[in-house]
């Protein structure tokens, strides 16, 4: 029997304003921690234009991902898809080498996790999935038959 996970993102589609308003927010600080690096106007206005995306090679992740990549870029920002293992994802948000991670699956990456939030290095901005389940799954006659 699996236990019921919790998926935390940095984004939550339940409710499409809030969440942009909440990414647009996120932006907005990535612009301040910029401008104290950049050497000129136009290397912050570019930076500050730039999103880049945590995707481990899990398909919910990739969708939820490709949906907020996009409405970013309607709204003139370059959303890049990092394709990175979930450890590594959580080590780009710390470094502050990416921006946003949908696919915070706990209690399986909680330490990580609870490393990455101790260390105010990420900001959760809630859960997009409740009650989601991790394990294995086979169809019913395969688990009737007691493979």
């Amino acid at each position: 029997m699996t236990t019921p996970t919790l998926l935390t993102s940095t984004f939550s589609l339940n409710r499409l304003a809030p969440a942009l308003r909440n990414t647009l927010l996120a932006i907005g600080l990535a612009v301040v921690s910029t401008a104290a690096q950049a050497q000129t106007q136009d290397e912050v206005l570019d930076q500050a234009r730039k999103v880049n995306f945590v995707v481990p090679p899990w398909p919910g992740v990739t969708v939820k991902t490709e949906i907020a990549a996009q409405l970013l870029e309607r709204l003139g920002y370059q959303a890049n898809r990092l394709d990175l293992s979930s450890t590594v994802g959580y080590s780009t948000l710390t470094s502050g080498d990416s921006d946003v991670f949908l696919g915070g699956w706990l209690p399986s990456q909680q330490n990580i996790y609870d490393a990455a939030m101790e260390s105010n290095a990420i900001i959760d901005l809630g859960n997009n999935v409740e009650g989601a389940r991790m394990g294995f799954a086979v169809p019913g006659y395969v688990y009737k038959a007691g493979i």
